[in-house]
């Protein structure tokens, strides 16, 4: 009796501790929406949500800020990311071009403000892309913004950091100001910031990031969905560069099942031609192999012999000899004289 009660008790504790293990993981997430001021959407997969604070974001995850917005960011590491009007940024994202840095980036920003806030952690380093550049840092409080077919600019607030445009490093520190537009060769950096961007700067960005992650702790928040993804939903990222899209446009050939988004998707195919497989499987099917006619048995020794025009042969058989031609009418038939090893054939006169 003991020792049944003794398995029993020792069975209920080992699923306790498991319990506790699989609850304390699930608490870490890692990232969560610590702050929303306005509108914020969330595409996952092929569904749209609608964000809220405390809703955690998973890897592959892409927000975005509607206009007048403002959203924050806190990862498990410390790294907080804040987000301003119309920006468009991607989780962890999954890469297909070759990275000219060591460190994984955390986030693809396509478009909008951010100011970032890392935690030193040396060795390790934060990292994150842009269209134009990489950003490496051992811990740095930086705000940027990107504008398509416009360029970007970067200010150092504190730190120090690693730019990447075309595999040219250059390093940065407090205060820097970098500026490149979208017809320039390299960025262009100094210690003034550019008017437009200082008068642009989303107030939010004016005062240090809070750490608010910890008021959520215990608590699960979960996205309100909005309903399947269009075409104009991801239209930004369609046309985005290969290396970032292949990834996405993956996980977003599903959609090609719903007829409008078919349609816009083959309107706009010369800026992703990687759809044309899914739209137009056939064109990529193996072409078929000839086919050769089957040769009966003793036709091709037919074929080799030569074709009898009607005329008698004027070869001998071995052996045999040649019989004269027939003289048409009115004419003399020359003597044939079979050739022989002896006398060599005679011709007439």
């Amino acid at each position: 009796m003991n020792s049944r009660f003794l398995q029993y008790t020792m069975r209920w504790l080992f699923i306790g501790c498991l319990l506790v293990l699989g609850s304390a993981a699930s608490a870490a997430v890692p990232a969560l929406v610590s702050i929303l001021q306005g509108d914020a959407t969330l595409v996952r997969q092929t569904t749209r949500y609608a964000l809220a604070e405390g809703v955690a974001l998973a890897d592959g995850d892409i927000v975005e800020t509607a206009a007048d917005a403002f959203m924050q960011i806190e990862f498990e590491d410390g790294t907080i990311i804040g987000i301003a009007e119309k920006g468009r940024l991607l989780l962890k994202p999954q890469i297909t071009a070759p990275r000219t840095t060591s460190a994984a980036p955390q986030f693809y920003l396509l478009e909008g403000w951010i100011k970032l806030t890392t935690v030193p952690k040396a060795p390790a380093e934060f990292a994150f892309l842009a269209p134009a550049f990489e950003l490496v840092s051992p811990g740095a409080t930086i705000v940027a913004r990107v504008r398509p077919a416009k360029g970007y600019e970067l200010f150092v607030e504190s730190g120090s950091a690693r730019l990447v445009v075309r595999a040219a490093v250059s390093g940065l520190k407090g205060n820097d100001f970098v500026n490149q537009a979208a017809n320039a060769d390299k960025p262009t950096i100094g210690a003034n910031l550019g008017g437009e961007f200082l008068q642009l700067l989303p107030r939010q960005f004016r005062d240090r990031l809070p750490t608010r992650a910890a008021l959520f702790a215990g608590r699960i928040v979960a996205p309100k969905p909005v309903g399947p993804i269009e075409y104009a939903d991801v239209r930004a990222w369609l046309h985005a560069e290969p290396g970032v899209r292949l990834a996405l446009s993956k996980q977003w050939r599903p959609r090609a099942a719903d007829r409008a988004f078919r349609a816009e998707v083959a309107t706009n195919l010369a800026a992703h031609t990687e759809w044309e497989r899914v739209l137009y499987p056939k064109r990529f099917l193996p072409k078929p192999t000839p086919r050769i006619a089957a040769t009966r048995p003793g036709a091709a020794a037919a074929a080799a012999k030569p074709v009898n025009s009607g005329r008698p042969s004027t070869s001998s058989t071995a052996g045999a000899p040649t019989a004269p031609l027939a003289s048409p009418p009115g004419q003399t038939n020359p003597v044939a004289v079979s050739p022989t090893p002896e006398s060599p054939a005679s011709s007439p006169n």
